[in-house]
């Protein structure tokens, strides 16, 4: 994600007054575990959702210290 972007989103993020994160645990088609976090908030009186990240390298972290997972 770029920086002007992700600093936008973390910036509206901010401004709200709730949010909710989801972490979802996805497997491609060549069989690669991937971690999505998608984030969900209020903006100018709407619910936004936006995927904030995915990555690969972090389920290989997750899967051998799940208790660090709050």
């Amino acid at each position: 994600m770029s920086c002007n972007i992700k600093e936008q989103l973390i910036s509206k993020m901010l401004k709200s007054q709730y949010y909710s994160l989801q972490l979802d645990e996805s497997t491609d088609v060549s069989n690669n575990a991937n971690l999505l976090a998608f984030i969900r908030y209020e903006f100018e009186y709407k619910i936004q959702e936006n995927l904030l990240f995915c990555d690969s390298r972090l389920i290989r972290v997750l899967q051998l210290r799940p208790y660090l997972i709050v």
